[in-house]
């Protein structure tokens, strides 16, 4: 091997068209990568009569990527809980957002600091036990 193979595989004309045949190799698929077509879509899946049939139709067509949740940077939560609820009730009210299987931040919260809870600032679907006063964060 070290007398037949070696000699050929190191030669200047082999690593150059080996290396040559790498990046072909890694340019016609990143041509076939972007050039595919999916021919279908995935509400087509689920039958018509399936209420998640528009859901995934809205989401792949409305949307580029998956649903995502708000997040908040940076902020005083205790002195602007009002104003985070405020914000998810007027997502909830748009025409392509929907309320996830779980309470938001806020509610959660306060769910769990129901003996510390407030009523200065109550709502009967976002805010059931109002809010937790800065102080006891």
């Amino acid at each position: 091997l070290k007398r037949s193979m070696a000699p050929v595989v190191t030669h200047r004309g082999c690593r150059v068209g080996s290396f040559l045949l790498a990046c072909a190799s890694v340019g016609l698929s990143i041509f076939l990568v972007t050039t595919r077509e999916i021919r279908y879509s995935p509400h087509e899946l689920l039958p018509s009569s399936d209420s998640d049939g528009k859901g995934l139709e809205l989401l792949f067509q409305v949307f580029p990527l998956l649903g995502s949740s708000i997040v908040f940077h940076d902020l005083d939560i205790p002195s602007h809980q009002a104003d985070m609820i405020q914000l998810y009730k007027e997502l909830l009210n748009s025409t392509h957002f929907a309320q996830g299987p779980f309470p938001n931040f806020v509610s959660l919260l306060a769910q769990d600091n129901q003996t510390v809870c407030d009523g200065r600032y109550t709502d009967a679907q976002m805010a059931p036990f109002g809010l937790v006063p800065a102080e006891h964060f």
